[in-house]
């Protein structure tokens, strides 16, 4: 299995609750292994096997209300 990791800028998060509601629904995700999500630094560190690709992600956090791009 290969292992990508990427780092994403997401704009609008204001607290723990939300980017621990970022990093539930990105886990919930199969091929998503790990998600760091900071609402401090505006930014996630996520963790997928090849099935998941960059645009894939971002679709994911914007489904939870956030903007996102990849750094």
């Amino acid at each position: 299995m290969v292992v990508r990791t990427y780092t994403m800028h997401i704009r609008g998060m204001t607290c723990d609750g939300c980017s621990g509601r970022v990093s539930s629904v990105l886990l919930s995700n199969p091929g998503i292994i790990e998600a760091k999500i900071s609402h401090n630094s505006n930014s996630g560190v996520i963790v997928a096997d090849e099935t998941i690709l960059p645009r894939e992600i971002i679709k994911i956090i914007q489904s939870t209300g956030f903007e996102a791009n990849e750094k």
